[in-house]
């Protein structure tokens, strides 16, 4: 395998670095130690936003265009109008394809429906897919190679009514997925493997900053000193959601799943990319994510650098024109339509 390309959303850099300190992540320790290898904040990008959102986060990612240029501007993963179809010919997996490369992708973020663009590449949806639908693995031949009970390693049931289910489900789901999906649908002659996993970004959503009662205590003092004062102190931030088991085991789980693919495939270069970071207070998504990179690829230093990075990994001409693939209006509507449904099905619609 030439490239392995690890996709980990809302992966922030202060949360690595922290957890490197603290030897939490031995394989990614081991992989930096490697000479000439780097690990740095990646900038992300917003249209009108707060805080970089997962659609149009990856979409860039993808094609290498603004979230402006690209369309896809305000939504995610949990709710909006997100499909791969408007966009699969400009995106990285297309042009790889298109040069006659064999592409393996593996629950990619914002990959519904799949698409492949050859026969020797497939591809396997990310969020927001949670049904065993026939356009959930591409080519769709491979479906009856997927355990039986794949939709249960899928948001729809990791994510309960009340919020995710806990950490130890997600561990287990990830690691169901490395051991037993996986090995499923690589043959160990793809020349790109892309793996997707967004357990740093629900377990980012799903912690409580510590010592939580603590920072309520300094942020009601602060309160009431300035409605008695006429003041405008600002409460210290001692709270940070690096000290909670559910950023400790997503961490703990990436690390698992870098070391396990590096040892399993061993790429010739590796590439980690995440779409944006998270606040330490756990409110919401940062505009830092991180990516780290051998010698032999460019680190891309902002989102849209990552698929210009990868294709210059393999000599291709970013600009060069893509096979477009001729599809029927009617059978776009009814794939935006079944994406609307599993949205819905998610319960955040």
């Amino acid at each position: 395998m030439e490239l392995l390309i690890i996709g980990s959303d809302g992966a922030s850099p202060r949360l690595l670095n922290y957890y490197l300190q603290k030897g939490r992540m031995p394989s990614l320790q081991s992989f930096l130690e490697t000479p000439e290898t780097e690990m740095k904040p990646m900038a992300s990008r917003f249209a009108g936003n707060d805080v970089p959102h997962t659609g149009p986060a990856w979409t860039s990612i993808y094609t290498g265009l603004r979230a402006e240029q690209h369309g896809v501007t305000e939504e995610g993963w949990v709710e909006g109008r997100i499909s791969l179809s408007p966009h699969f010919e400009n995106t990285v997996f297309s042009r790889l394809m298109d040069d006659g490369l064999t592409v393996g992708s593996f629950t990619m973020p914002i990959t519904y429906p799949a698409q492949v663009g050859n026969d020797s590449s497939w591809m396997l949806s990310g969020y927001p897919s949670s049904e065993l639908t026939d356009r959930l693995l591409s080519p769709a031949e491979k479906q009856p190679a997927l355990p039986d009970d794949y939709s249960n390693l899928q948001a729809k049931h990791l994510l309960a009514e009340d919020g995710p289910k806990p950490p130890e489900k997600w561990v287990e789901s990830e690691r169901r997925k490395v051991n037993d999906v996986l090995p499923c649908l690589a043959t160990g002659d793809e020349d790109v493997l892309f793996y997707g996993t967004q357990i740093t970004d629900v377990m980012g959503h799903r912690a409580r900053y510590r010592p939580f009662l603590l920072n309520g205590a300094l942020n009601l003092a602060c309160e009431k000193t300035n409605d008695l004062l006429g003041t405008v102190i600002q409460p210290p931030r001692v709270g940070s959601i690096v000290w909670t088991k559910e950023m400790r085991t997503a961490y703990e789980t990436l690390d698992w799943v870098f070391g396990k693919l590096i040892e399993k495939y061993q790429p010739e270069d590796v590439l980690l990319v995440s779409d944006h970071g998270f606040q330490l207070i756990g409110a919401d998504h940062a505009f830092l994510g991180v990516s780290a990179a051998t010698s032999g690829i460019e680190r891309p230093e902002s989102i849209l650098e990552v698929k210009r990075v990868i294709l210059d990994r393999f000599g291709i001409d970013e600009h060069q024109e893509s096979t477009t693939i001729d599809r029927p209006q009617d059978e776009l509507d009814e794939e935006d339509e079944d994406v609307m449904g599993q949205l819905e099905a998610l319960g955040y619609r």
